[in-house]
């Protein structure tokens, strides 16, 4: 995928974005509901999947990939962070999911556990990664080319979505 994606212009540059044709890594776009945020940092999330699916991205994450974080409903990234770990959780239960994330904020988020027990149940496939230099963005930017119809929370190299500032 080519197109423009924020990221650190080199020392001295203007440039806000750079071209990501040339960089081995997958770029993610994780979708998030506002409710479902514990907190203002930006530093633990999950995926889930009911047997015999997996979620996305298990299998297509690596250490140091960029994530970046949009808000649903909407176009456009609030938050950016870096994969520092993760963990899988294959055929696991959902009190095994909470507990991956004791010690952060979505760990004591009732409203986000009750609605992934209503949504999901039990047994799940389950993907818990952890974060680092998260960071709210000043200014959001929007994704272009975004499909409207697309319903999935987790986008590896979004297909043909390039990413702007919004003006």
């Amino acid at each position: 995928m080519t197109g423009r994606i924020p990221g650190s212009a080199p020392s001295g540059s203007r440039q806000v974005s750079w071209t990501r044709s040339f960089v081995p890594m997958s770029t993610h776009v994780v979708i998030r509901r506002r409710e479902f945020v514990a907190g203002r940092r930006i530093e633990i999330v999950t995926q889930t999947s009911k047997p015999p699916r997996v979620p996305t991205p298990m299998g297509s994450i690596s250490v140091g990939e960029r994530v970046w974080m949009k808000w649903t409903p909407g176009r456009e990234l609030v938050a950016t962070a870096l994969v520092e770990s993760f963990v899988e959780l294959p055929m696991c239960t959902l009190r095994e999911v909470q507990a991956a994330t004791a010690g952060y904020g979505l760990h004591g988020h009732a409203p986000y556990w009750d609605d992934l027990r209503k949504r999901k149940g039990e047994p799940l496939n389950a993907l818990v990664v952890y974060l680092t230099e998260g960071r709210w963005l000043a200014r959001p930017y929007e994704l272009v080319e975004w499909p409207s119809h697309n319903q999935d929370s987790w986008i590896v190299d979004p297909p043909g979505a390039a990413m702007y500032p919004v003006a």
